[in-house]
């Protein structure tokens, strides 16, 4: 027996989530656990029907990434669910390049800060 969560969470709120929109966000959201700088472990998707008072009904999405270091979180809105989900999904796997960028250069280039002690000066040769 297993106890491991399943990779993708999804979730709706206010209306009843259809098996084709279910493969359709297990198939977007396939392409953000192939990150493997940070690798994500889960991904997380919610989807909730939003019904103002006026005007048209819409759909916002909120979806989030479980990995080692900070968690992501991103909101989208739409008019349809799938262009939610789609939207969400672009959304954080530009999250994930960016924070994997920035975590690649900082343990390229250490501060002071981060050793514990000063760097060493290179000499200069004359």
């Amino acid at each position: 027996m297993t106890t491991t969560p399943p990779p993708v969470l999804f979730t709706t709120e206010g209306f009843p989530a259809r098996p084709e929109l279910n493969t359709f966000a297990a198939d977007k959201a396939a392409k953000l656990l192939r990150h493997t700088h940070p690798r994500v472990n889960v991904v997380r998707l919610h989807l909730k029907r939003e019904t103002p008072h006026r005007g048209a009904a819409f759909f916002s999405a909120r979806a989030t990434t479980e990995q080692a270091g900070p968690d992501h979180v991103v909101h989208a809105t739409a008019t349809e669910p799938e262009t939610a989900i789609k939207s969400v999904i672009d959304k954080l796997e530009r999250a994930l390049t960016t924070s994997a960028g920035a975590r690649k250069h900082q343990q390229h280039h250490p501060h002071a800060v981060d050793l514990g002690a000063t760097l060493p000066k290179a000499a200069l040769a004359v």
